[in-house]
């Protein structure tokens, strides 16, 4: 009995534990990841990505496509491939804590449960901007050394933050998700099937219904595509309502994952 008594006041005094410092827990959890051998090699994975696919394109391709356009490509490209892994590691950065009770002493040391959540997500925020910087400096270094004093990145901003945008959205679709699920696998095959799966057995079931047509532009797939057609290119959803949307996705993941995170047995 007297053994049992510490622990049953531990966790009894949760929510009355001291708040440890924010930076504090950031450094655990970046110290966390780096740890992880899983989320190490999905790193280097979306940052090799980085560097490969820009200079395959740049020493592959013709002469005769326009400038600009080949510097969209050399940001596009490389994003749509890395979306995937950083939605991986945005899941696993979460799931990671639940696998062999692992989230047990976690929460033991930092008992608000939001607090971790949020480091987490500085990480995530972290991890997606490290990836992005590493191919667009690959990016503009393959681009002047290809077309030198003919390089010209006039009107460049969108080919330079939109697919930024596009990989926070994946990466915090999977981060949220793994917060609402605690699994890496059913938070990846979730959110692939909210983005890739849902659009087409939409279509198939509803393709026929008027009403469906415009419902479909606000699908996430329909979105993201958005992030990268010109600013006044013809399309139902304009660029500034399909970022507001994504944000909308997101946020309404991110509050059903903090209440199940705060409220559920970390068992």
């Amino acid at each position: 009995m007297s053994t049992a008594t510490p622990t049953i006041a531990t966790a009894a005094n949760f929510s009355t534990a001291p708040r440890l410092a924010f930076a504090r827990v950031v450094r655990s959890e970046w110290r966390k990841f780096f740890s992880l051998r899983s989320l190490v090699i999905t790193f280097a994975i979306a940052a090799g990505m980085g560097v490969a696919i820009p200079i395959l394109i740049t020493a592959f391709i013709g002469d005769d496509h326009p400038i600009r356009f080949v510097f969209g490509l050399l940001t596009q490209v490389p994003a749509t491939s890395q979306a995937l892994v950083l939605l991986a590691v945005g899941a696993l950065v979460v799931s990671s804590e639940f696998k062999k009770n692992a989230a047990i002493t976690t929460f033991v040391t930092v008992p608000q449960r939001l607090q971790v959540l949020a480091a987490k997500a500085v990480v995530v925020l972290a991890i997606t901007l490290l990836v992005w910087a590493t191919t667009l400096l690959t990016s503009l270094a393959a681009f002047y050394i290809r077309y030198g004093s003919k390089a010209s990145l006039d009107d460049a901003l969108q080919s330079i933050t939109m697919p930024l945008l596009y990989l926070l959205f994946f990466a915090f679709i999977g981060f949220f998700f793994a917060a609402i699920l605690r699994s890496s696998a059913g938070a990846i095959t979730s959110a692939v099937g909210l983005i890739y799966v849902l659009p087409i057995v939409a279509l198939m079931f509803f393709g026929y219904v008027p009403v469906f047509e415009k419902i479909a532009y606000y699908l996430p797939i329909q979105l993201t595509n958005r992030l990268f057609l010109p600013v006044d290119a013809a399309h139902p959803v304009s660029l500034t309502l399909a970022i507001v949307v994504l944000g909308v996705y997101v946020a309404v993941a991110g509050v059903a994952g903090t209440v199940l995170m705060q409220r559920r047995d970390i068992n």
